[in-house]
């Protein structure tokens, strides 16, 4: 079920917001298919059933704008409702409205409030890693200090150098780059797991070099969390030179 505040499509205005409610038929219980094009507009096009709820609404008084809903959101990074992409994120909508049946006259207007959490949204994973010198050139790779707050991290993938670009936890295909590497979302991808050995060859420089290294976890939901990897900072791991 969706709700949206329809204030550019006549009749509706900004002084005439139309409240539409769509709904989703579904069979026994199927995940939602829900598209792009049902989140593209107000109603958007493709739910089972459509409707208006009310009419003549308005969020504007005295050039002061009055959200109708209010988002409390689990992304880190920037605002759940600009993008389509991120309805997900949502875990809290509140509603608010304000009623003044006799505008001008009698009572004041009075506001009607009424909020929902979203329990079981699925967050993203918290990815961290520490590493470990255990002789010669090669360190220890070790992500257990990451967590999900539904405790299912599902996948872990380590980058070194190149980091991934456009992440897809549902397309985790390794092609192979031209000097042989393995390529994965972009990345130069050094392996998976929860932990990793990694030896250093010559050819990333002496001991005391610093090159970069990222993690990816993924959870079974398609939701991942990152270390070393933009936007987050970058984490250098150092060539140890143990004997």
């Amino acid at each position: 079920m969706r709700y949206c505040l329809d204030t550019a499509t006549p009749p509706a205005s900004a002084e005439r917001g139309r409240l539409w409610m769509a709904e989703q038929s579904l069979a026994g219980d199927a995940a939602a298919p829900v598209s792009a094009t049902m989140r593209g507009g107000c109603p958007g096009a493709g739910w089972t059933r459509v409707a208006v709820v009310a009419d003549h609404v308005t969020n504007r008084l005295g050039g002061q704008d009055r959200p109708l809903f209010a988002y409390t959101c689990t992304d880190r990074t920037s605002a759940c409702t600009s993008s389509g992409a991120t309805y997900d994120q949502i875990l809290g909508i509140a509603a608010q409205t304000i009623v003044d049946t006799q505008p001008g006259a009698g009572a004041i207007e009075l506001k009607v409030a009424s909020a929902v959490h979203l329990r079981n949204q699925n967050q993203a994973p918290n990815a961290q890693f520490v590493t470990t010198a255990t002789g010669g050139r090669t360190v220890l790779l070790n992500a257990s200090g990451s967590s999900d707050y539904e405790g299912r991290i599902f996948s872990m993938y380590w980058f070194k150098g190149t980091m991934p670009t456009s992440i897809a936890c549902d397309q985790p295909t390794v092609t192979i780059g031209d000097a042989g590497q393995r390529i994965l979302w972009g990345g130069t991808l050094i392996g998976d797991g929860v932990t990793l050995s990694h030896a250093f060859p010559a050819g990333d420089g002496n001991a005391g070099t610093a090159k970069n290294i990222g993690l990816v976890a993924c959870d079974p939901g398609d939701r991942y969390g990152t270390a070393g990897i933009a936007p987050g900072p970058a984490i250098a791991v150092t060539i140890p030179s143990g004997a």
